[in-house]
């Protein structure tokens, strides 16, 4: 799977157009209507547009970015929840760090090439969370969304 969203987006549209062709040609030769050149007009737009809402519609999927954090040598789980929330439950082995004292990471992650998998309730934190992360020069951060999704055992 492709975790860039753009360079997914990308190949979508290419894939697309690349078929919408091919269906064309033998549409064509089938017919027997070779009348007409190779169309990209319309299914550029096509594509681009069914592209942008898969784009917009795909979800981060908790469950499969933790086994993508486990997996990591040295990687981080981090709850960026407050700390009440975190004591009624979390993934087990993650570090809680609320998203308001993000600045303290230096504390658990000192290397910036450091994986780190952020997670909150539902998602937003996370994203705050990571987006502030990258702009503090650390080079592997991963939204992994909200913990509302995740299907394991919670530690308490």
């Amino acid at each position: 799977m492709i975790k860039d969203k753009r360079t997914a987006f990308a190949i979508y549209v290419v894939a697309f157009i690349v078929v919408w062709n091919i269906v064309d040609l033998l549409v064509r030769t089938i017919t027997g209507n070779h009348a007409g050149d190779v169309d990209i007009v319309v299914p550029l737009i096509v594509a681009m547009v069914t592209g942008y809402l898969f784009y917009m519609a795909k979800t981060v999927n908790i469950n499969d970015e933790l086994e993508e954090a486990r997996a990591a040598d040295g990687s981080v789980i981090l709850d960026v929840r407050g700390a009440d929330e975190y004591a009624r439950g979390h993934i087990p082995g993650a570090v809680n760090l609320p998203v308001d004292k993000i600045r303290a990471i230096e504390s658990i992650a000192a290397g910036k090439d450091t994986p780190i998998f952020t997670y909150c309730q539902r998602g937003p934190r996370s994203k705050r969370a990571a987006k502030a992360l990258r702009a503090m020069g650390y080079t592997r951060v991963i939204n992994m969304g909200g913990i509302n999704k995740y299907k394991g055992e919670l530690e308490r």
